[in-house]
């Protein structure tokens, strides 16, 4: 066992200097430990490599690795005088332990003196300080990394789904691709650097696009279906308002308001009419270009939609003379029961006025304005009636 022997005293020493050797021993060893542990540590390890780079991060963990060069320096010498120190205390060689505590005995590389023990304690100092800021530093860059670790895997997922849809090279995955291969490259350079928030609105966009796409993947054929019912309605309804402006035509004579009826070659002939435009985005779809296929559909869509607003408006329009007609007998027939129902059926003057409308309303061609103003004036009359024959 190692004798319990003061190293210090006398007029080199001073009170905090005044330690037994095994404190001393365990000082330096405590020293040591820290140390090499602090050379072992992975943060170091990054800091080294880190060193060679360039910007604020490079200057960060060269002075860094300054500093580590430097305690080394200074643990060396320090290392000595402290086995000579123990050593001396241990042989009880007490001149010796004297002469080996002047505070001139450890002579630094910059050319300062100082005590074994005053080094050991500024050197566990600086290997914590060392220990703090290489953590500091790892730390830091492994959250950069880290986050664009998240977002490299994050575009990878992307970029197998794009594929899949055969997507890879549309603008938005381009765009990503590029900003993430900007953001690693400057990672590279400075690896504390955070990703750029250009690269997460890139990366954004492209999973904004690839949902689209693949929805639209999932949807088009009973997009494509839902086409094909809109040009079968079309196909009716343009027919439909040509019969109903001739109908029109013959029943009720020239009328305000009547719509020429869409030319139906609109629909069959030439490449962009409908049908074939339409049997092109079907095939697309069979060999498998859906991306055209569903492209395509959005404008056949416009065009339809076109279409199809104005087929109803024709047929509306043409259709709209009858059905006022119809109205209006619908209307005299109405006042005519209203009539009978007030034992005014055999009224003379509702009889004049009664025949006059029916022969207007039942007239080919029909005078819709004559034959409104007819019914408008039975109606009128039988309310005059009714009003003079109340008490």
């Amino acid at each position: 066992m190692r004798p319990a022997v003061e190293i210090g005293g006398g007029a080199a020493g001073s009170s905090g200097d005044q330690v037994p050797a095994s404190q001393l021993e365990l000082e330096h060893s405590h020293l040591a430990q820290s140390l090499y542990a602090l050379e072992d540590s992975p943060d170091v390890g990054f800091v080294r490599a880190a060193s060679g780079c360039g910007g604020p991060t490079g200057r960060k963990a060269a002075d860094i690795v300054s500093a580590i060069t430097e305690i080394w320096t200074q643990y060396l010498p320090a290392r000595d005088r402290v086995q000579q120190l123990v050593s001396a205390a241990a042989a009880r060689r007490h001149g010796v332990v004297e002469r080996l505590w002047r505070p001139d005995v450890v002579t630094l590389p910059q050319g300062m003196t100082t005590t074994a023990r005053a080094l050991l304690v500024d050197l566990q100092r600086q290997v914590d300080q060392a220990t703090a800021s290489a953590a500091g530093l790892a730390s830091e860059a492994r959250r950069a990394m880290t986050g664009l670790d998240t977002v490299t895997a994050t575009f990878a997922g992307l970029v197998k789904r794009a594929v899949a849809l055969g997507a890879e090279h549309d603008v938005e995955i381009v765009e990503a691709r590029r900003r993430l291969a900007r953001a690693v490259a400057a990672a590279a350079d400075e690896p504390t650097t955070s990703a750029p928030p250009q690269l997460g609105e890139a990366i954004e966009a492209a999973r904004r696009r690839v949902d689209q796409l693949e929805l639209q993947h999932a949807t088009l054929p009973a997009a494509l279906a839902a086409a094909h019912a809109q040009l079968d309605e079309i196909r009716r309804l343009v027919p439909s308002g040509a019969e109903a402006l001739a109908e029109a035509r013959k029943k009720i004579g020239p009328s305000a308001g009547l719509r020429k009826p869409l030319d139906p070659a609109g629909l069959e002939g030439g490449e962009r009419a409908l049908q074939p435009w339409l049997a092109q985005l079907d095939a697309h779809a069979a060999a498998r270009r859906w991306q055209a296929a569903a492209a395509g559909l959005e404008q056949w869509q416009q065009r339809a939609a076109t279409w199809l607003t104005d087929a109803r408006d024709v047929l509306t329009a043409n259709r709209s003379p009858v059905v006022r007609r119809d109205e209006l007998r619908g209307l005299l027939a109405a006042c005519q029961a209203r009539a009978a129902a007030s034992g005014r059926a055999e009224d003379p003057d509702l009889i004049d006025l009664g025949r006059a409308a029916d022969d207007a309303l039942h007239r080919a061609p029909c005078d819709l304005g004559q034959a409104e103003a007819r019914v408008l004036a039975y109606a009128s009359a039988l309310r005059a009636g009714g009003e003079a024959n109340r008490p």
